[in-house]
């Protein structure tokens, strides 16, 4: 009767969430205790079926007992055995269970600093990010065949196909340098393993044509393809405010070497578009 109370508990450990948790680490500490209950109902039920069996017939159970037939001391011995291998797993699966949860709010931690972090490169008030999406959107998908001359230079095959280095394409406005630009978001990688991050300039008179803007969109994007490089770079800006941050272009270039340091060469990519409409100051500073 005094162990009542725990095998209640055993109950709602079956009853529990996380007992249908998928976690791999779970999944075979699970499938043990399952089979230890499993066995020490087993015991329990034969007990008790003998202890009827016993109190139905005395006469038989008085001659088994003289004969040693039915070893009672054995059977709760067994019983208690399987009762404390049992409450040993449950322990190491409350205990297991406590780490996940402490694992998961360190993840969940983790990555609210690093939304926060993010958070500080966003668009100044200026320049709306609905803005700029509509000019990005507004540049249409080349046609069949467009700008093959380029791409099939040897200056830009060797570039493209390069670890590192700079590309500078140069033409008349409505040349289709942007559509050009914009092909290379997504067949750029097609050349070689890499992530472009890119900012398309333009003097719209809503801040659409500041390096800071550019540099902060660029961080933006490689950030979030890459969450854990923020990593690299939260203490230098996590005391700081995004107005701080966006303001000052020696601090977002400096964030951007140490971001992209330990990286492998010609796994980012830039690709700036309309650097003619850059503001002049601004131009200067990526030179």
């Amino acid at each position: 009767m005094s162990r009542f109370t725990w095998y209640s508990h055993v109950l709602e450990l079956l009853n529990r969430e996380y007992w249908h948790s998928t976690n791999p680490s779970f999944i075979s500490l699970r499938r043990v205790i399952r089979s230890e209950i499993v066995s020490l109902y087993k015991l329990l039920i034969e007990y008790h079926l003998r202890a009827y069996y016993t109190y139905c017939r005395p006469l038989t159970t008085m001659s088994r007992d003289i004969l040693k037939l039915d070893d009672w001391n054995n059977m709760i011995a067994n019983i208690k055995e399987s009762e404390k291998r049992l409450e040993d797993y449950m322990n190491l699966n409350f205990e297991q269970h406590l780490l996940d949860k402490l694992h998961l709010l360190s993840e969940d931690a983790l990555h609210k600093q690093r939304m926060e972090t993010l958070l500080k490169f966003k668009f100044p008030d200026d320049l709306p990010y609905s803005v700029y999406q509509a000019y990005l959107d507004s540049i249409v998908a080349p046609q069949s065949g467009t700008g093959a001359g380029v791409l099939t230079h040897p200056k830009f095959i060797k570039w493209a196909m390069a670890e590192s280095g700079v590309f500078v394409l140069e033409g008349i406005p409505g040349s289709g340098k942007s559509v050009l630009a914009k092909s290379l978001l997504t067949d750029l990688p097609n050349w070689r393993p890499t992530t472009v991050c890119a900012y398309f300039f333009k003097d719209n008179g809503r801040g659409q044509n500041a390096a800071n803007t550019a540099l902060c969109r660029i961080l933006s994007e490689l950030f979030r393809e890459h969450p854990e490089l923020i990593d690299c770079i939260n203490t230098k800006v996590e005391n700081m405010l995004s107005e701080e941050v966006r303001c000052r272009f020696d601090l977002l270039w400096n964030l951007l070497e140490e971001a992209t340091r330990e990286c492998d060469p010609g796994c980012f990519t830039i690709v700036l578009d309309g650097f003619d409409e850059c503001e002049p100051d601004s131009a200067n500073k990526f030179c």
